[in-house]
């Protein structure tokens, strides 16, 4: 009987060699009270608009983020001993998509552990305060709950198909609100410095990565996953039927 350990590759951060361009960075962005809307906004917002129905995705799932960020819970806590400006400087990233890997790969342990390296996530720059870009990967697990798992050996050799796997970062599923939070707070971490770089090898760096954010963030995801199933289900309650609007129609 194997022992699973499922390692979700979700951020491919890149050190940088120098810190001073970032900090020169957050130190302009100027505060912008909880709940209220800027210029950025706008910005980001067209920006997302133009990728379709996943920059949709990826717009909820940000202002997800922010509302976390911008609270006085223990993730915003965490991500302010590090950068007391967090909440405006990840309001301030880019999106962009990238068609990265979809596999999922299985490699057995001579000791009979299984390890799981599931498609990354997305990516960014360590370090790359204001303005920063996150790349998510359109194939990972942003967007997709299942892909292919094949077998590989550590030595090497032909990879074998074995059907189809869920795709995982920490304990959820892709294609989630729960994962999309995770990812934008994992790589948020890199964007400030919160947590090490990380890369896509079997060393499980990532997944100790987004241990850490989950240790101080799961509660207040939870509850943006839960309220937005509740605002899902009360605006389902609230459209008629077709025949109820043709019967207000004539």
């Amino acid at each position: 009987m194997f022992h699973t350990r499922a390692w979700a590759t979700t951020g491919l951060a890149l050190v940088l060699t120098s810190l001073l361009i970032p900090n020169m960075a957050r130190s302009q962005t100027t505060d912008i009270p909880p709940g209220a809307s800027s210029a950025i906004d706008v910005r980001i917002n067209q920006e997302l608009s133009a990728l379709g129905e996943r920059g949709d995705l990826i717009a909820e799932a940000r202002l997800q983020v922010l509302d976390i960020l911008q609270s006085q819970g223990s993730c915003a806590a965490w991500f302010r001993e590090t950068d007391p400006n967090v909440a405006n400087v990840f309001r301030s990233v880019h999106y962009e998509l990238n068609s990265g890997t979809s596999q999922i790969y299985l490699m057995t342990e001579d000791d009979g552990t299984a390890l799981y390296k599931h498609p990354w996530g997305a990516s960014t720059n360590e370090y790359g305060g204001s303005d920063s870009i996150i790349k998510i990967n359109t194939n990972g697990p942003f967007f997709v709950g299942e892909s292919r798992l094949l077998k590989v050996s550590a030595s090497g050799g032909p990879a074998w198909p074995l059907g189809w796997y869920m795709v995982l970062v920490g304990p959820y599923a892709g294609d989630t609100p729960e994962v999309r939070m995770t990812i934008l707070l994992h790589e948020l971490g890199h964007i400030v410095g919160r947590l090490p770089a990380d890369d896509g090898s079997w060393n499980g760096a990532s997944a100790r990565n987004t241990v850490e954010v989950l240790r101080h963030c799961k509660s207040e995801i939870h509850l943006r996953a839960k309220k937005r199933i509740n605002d899902d289900k009360s605006r389902a309650l609230h459209v008629p039927s077709r025949e109820g609007a043709s019967r207000e129609k004539s």
